[in-house]
């Protein structure tokens, strides 16, 4: 189970304690400020430190209390506040009017390993149905450079005028599969699972691998990559080399599927896992779209391993979503010819079973020396696509690197699965081992 988030309430009292059990946050029903009658009084081992305005806090592991605005009657209940637990210094944070509505929240949670507030906004507004969406704050961001960095989380689900009805009486946290899960409270078995759909993001860092040299044939080390470069995926991705045990709609279901390796998938197969990857990109490419600030971004995918000519149509399924996708988006334009593979390569994830062909494995500047690439490239922001990314490969850091020596102006990553170690997952019975 990962982080608790420490938010409790009912209709008479609410109180939140810091993952140390040292700090305590507890509402106060006085009416101390011109019938303004919400108060936290934030406590240190049973001493009361600091008398908060408002009703919306939340502690930040053991260090911070964030207090985000609550709609009241005082200008200072408006005022986002992070307070360092250390020596009770507050500071006022300044935040755009833009992003009002949003703070302007019942509910929040924290996650700690991903160090991000997540907001659930209940206004509507013309523009925008707020009711559909949750939001997140960066906090690492806020607490080096006390900049407000605020990103779009969609869930899985239509909420209605009931949702926040949800939260009541509840105490949130996330599970290992990023959930929300949430216990009615006294009875704590009955729960509510709600799944975020929300896009993971990493670095690509400068690497010194080992790789074959394809002239001496010899083990060398070498980078593949530059500089670091902002790289997004959408999910973790667990292996799917058994197949009839993968579910239908999960990364390795369409990544495996989309591959088609050996020709062996039904078309009815291939065309659900061409809908449901189109459905991923047109929910995670808008969010890259608003993290990197750019108003277009060029789309280039990796090419396969092997001449497109070597492939029939059935084994070109993925780069065709991907053009599906961005046809129906905004803000994207169509660069997936770009990088074309004139010469074979070995395919990196059939090697090992002796069915990667033939060609080189990855070394620096392979793709430069086995793809055509446009000079289209020049000047733009390219967002480069691949199905999957695994650290050490290199093949998505050598193409990274080609695009930026052709003049690219950014590249930015993102991968529909990125390969990890197996962790044991989150099991519902474990509801029953929480501290409560």
């Amino acid at each position: 189970m990962n982080s608790i988030t420490q938010f409790w309430s009912d209709n008479t009292y609410r109180a939140i304690v810091s993952p140390n059990g040292r700090y305590v946050i507890k509402h106060s029903k006085e009416e101390n400020y011109d019938g303004y009658d919400e108060i936290f009084l934030l406590y240190d081992s049973g001493q009361m430190i600091r008398e908060i305005i408002g009703e919306n806090c939340l502690f930040i592991n053991n260090d911070y209390v964030l207090k985000f605005p609550f709609w009241g009657y005082s200008e200072e209940c408006m005022e986002l506040v992070l307070i360092k637990l250390a020596d009770n210094t507050k500071f006022n944070i300044f935040y755009p009017k833009s992003i009002e509505n949003i703070l302007c929240s019942r509910v929040a949670i924290f996650h700690k390993e991903e160090m991000k507030v997540y907001f659930y906004s209940n206004v509507q507004t013309e523009i925008k149905d707020y009711t559909k969406f949750l939001y997140f704050m960066d906090m690492s961001k806020l607490i080096n450079s006390f900049e407000v960095d605020v990103y779009e989380s969609i869930i899985d689900f239509t909420p209605n005028n009931t949702f926040l009805e949800i939260f009541n009486n509840s105490l949130l946290c996330f599970d290992d599969n990023d959930r929300i899960i949430q216990l009615k409270l006294p009875l704590k078995n009955n729960t509510q699972l709600l799944n975020l759909i929300n896009m993971k993001n990493f670095t690509i860092n400068p690497n010194n691998s080992w790789y074959t040299d394809p002239i001496t044939n010899t083990r060398q080390r070498g980078k593949f990559i530059s500089r670091p470069i902002n790289a997004f995926y959408h999910a973790d991705y667990h292996g799917g080399n058994n197949e009839l045990r993968v579910r239908v709609g999960t990364v390795e279901n369409i990544i495996t599927t989309l591959k088609n390796q050996f020709q062996d998938k039904h078309i009815n197969v291939l065309m659900q896992a061409k809908n449901n990857l189109i459905q991923i990109l047109k929910t995670d490419l808008p969010q890259i779209l608003q993290r990197t600030r750019k108003n277009n971004l060029t789309v280039c995918v990796i090419p396969r391993a092997k001449l497109e000519t070597y492939y029939s149509a059935n084994q070109m399924f993925f780069k065709q979503a991907v053009i599906d996708a961005i046809n129906q988006l905004n803000g994207f334009s169509d660069g997936t010819n770009y990088i074309i593979r004139h010469t074979n390569t070995r395919t990196t994830h059939l090697d090992r079973s002796g069915y990667g062909g033939d060609g080189d494995l990855p070394y620096p500047g392979i793709t430069v020396n086995t793809c055509n690439i446009s000079e289209n490239v020049h000047g733009k922001d390219i967002l480069l696509i691949d199905d999957l990314y695994t650290e050490s490969v290199n093949i998505d850091e050598d193409a990274i690197q080609a695009l930026l020596d052709n003049g690219a102006k950014n590249v930015y990553f993102y991968a529909v699965g990125k390969t990890i170690h197996k962790r044991p997952k989150f099991q519902s019975n474990d509801l029953d081992d929480l501290p409560f």
